[in-house]
Parts: structure tokens; sequence; C-alpha cells
């Protein structure tokens, strides 16, 4: 319920008279003040009274296993007031889309609510990750920090891939899902850098990149036999424990 006062005053002396949960609000709609035993009576109550359909202020919740769910606050003190008495995990997203905080006693559902709170399809920055062998899925974000958090949040193999499209950081327990993360991520087809590979007897893979240092970071990921080739097409470095295996990569790809 709500009750409108004219003045401070009588507002104070209302309050003073009752015993459930309330939230005072200025003449803006900025909430000064609170008081109430209950913490879900006083997010009932924010939710109700201080959210704004037209708010720039965003705090985006897990409500039960992907049930994402947005709140809009027209100012940074209402958003805090929500964020901080909430109990489930949840992030405090300012005007400019960049998270400003989180709530991370459940990192999974901080994941879940960053992938539909944080990207954007148009963004530059990149984070790629395999999720199950061979399930390579990209994720987009416009602002860098976003992309960060949103990296530094996973479990899984991933790498960070910044608008240049150059490896910023990588991160995983499993160097070969780094790996197969890269081949799909960072290639560039008709690229002037080659790796080339032997990936089995005689299966010999090229892989294009259109820089060295990208070309590099995916060539000293690899375990298998391989050279690294410069525009030029001249071999500058090799690497794995199987002459042979280099071999077969020369004679197909030098």
């Amino acid at each position: 319920k709500f009750y409108p006062f004219s003045t401070e005053e009588s507002s104070m002396k209302f309050i003073k008279d009752i015993t459930v949960a309330f939230v005072r609000y200025d003449p803006i709609g900025k909430d000064i003040g609170c008081w109430g035993l209950n913490p879900w009576a006083l997010n009932t109550i924010r939710t109700h009274a201080s959210q704004r359909h037209d708010g720039e202020w965003k705090v985006v919740t897990e409500e039960g296993c992907g049930n994402v769910k947005f709140y809009l606050f027209h100012c940074e003190e209402n958003a805090r007031s929500f964020f901080n008495g909430l109990l489930v995990a949840c992030i405090l997203v300012g005007p400019s889309g960049r998270e400003i905080d989180h709530k991370d006693m459940n990192p999974w559902a901080v994941n879940t609510i960053r992938t539909y709170a944080l990207q954007n399809p148009a963004g530059n920055w990149k984070v790629v990750t395999e999720e199950g062998c061979g399930n390579v899925k990209e994720y987009r974000f416009d602002i860098a920090e976003n992309a960060q958090v949103f990296f530094d949040g996973l479990f899984v193999a991933r790498i960070l891939v910044d608008p240049e499209g150059k490896e910023v950081s990588s991160a995983g327990q499993n160097p070969w899902a780094v790996s197969t993360v890269r081949t799909q991520a960072l290639q560039k087809p008709g690229g002037p850098w080659k790796v080339a590979t032997e990936e089995g007897p005689g299966n010999v893979k090229s892989y294009d990149f259109d820089v060295e240092e990208t070309a590099r970071v995916f060539f000293k990921g690899l375990f298998c036999s391989r050279i690294l080739i410069d525009p030029s097409g001249k071999e500058i470095d090799h690497g794995g424990w199987n002459p042979w295996a280099l071999n077969t990569i020369r004679k197909t790809v030098l």
C-alpha cells in the first residue's frame, strides 16, 4: 500500500505508529530509508514502489533455474537498495550497460544472468568457450569490462578476444578444449599466416590466421606435430616430438 504525505514531519509521525515493514521515499521517488524484520517484505515493497519502466539502472536476478528477471530503476540509490536486499544471485548494471556489482553465492547463476544481461550481439569483444566436446559457443560484448567479468566467472575452457581479433587471455583446465576453441575463434580463412599440423598418420591440416601473434598463440597451444609458416611461405618454427610427422607436413605444405 502507498501512503502519500504533504510534509516530511507528517510522514515521520505516521511511521512511528506502524509495526509492518515500510520504505520511505522523498518527493522525487528516491528510497531514503526503511524498516522491517522481514527482508522479503522489503523486497516486495521495492519491487512495486521503486521500479520505473524507463529506468536506466538495472538489477538482474536468477529466480529459479534459468528464470532471469530484470528490474529497472531511475536512480542508483533505489537500484542499490533493492540489490542490497536481495538473497538470490544478482548483478547491478549502470546506465552505460556496465556491470557495477554482483552477488555470487551461486556462481553458475551469476554466469546465467550475465549471459542474458551483458551480451550485445553487435559487440566486438568476444568470449569463446567449449561447453561439451566440440560444442564451441561465442558470447559478444560491447564493453571490455563486461567481457572480462564474464570471462573471469566461467569454469569451462575459454578465450577472451579483443575487437582486433587477437586473443587477450585464456583459461580452463583442459588445454585440448582451449585448442578447439582457438581453431574456431581465431582462424581467418585466407589469412597469410599458417599453422600446418599432422593429426593422425597422413592427415595434414592447415589453419590460416591474419596476424603472427594469433598464429603463434594457436601454434604454442597444440600438442601434435606442427609447423608455423609466414606470409612468404617460409617455415619459421616447428613443434612436436615426431620427426616423421614433421617431414610429412613439410612435403604436403612447403
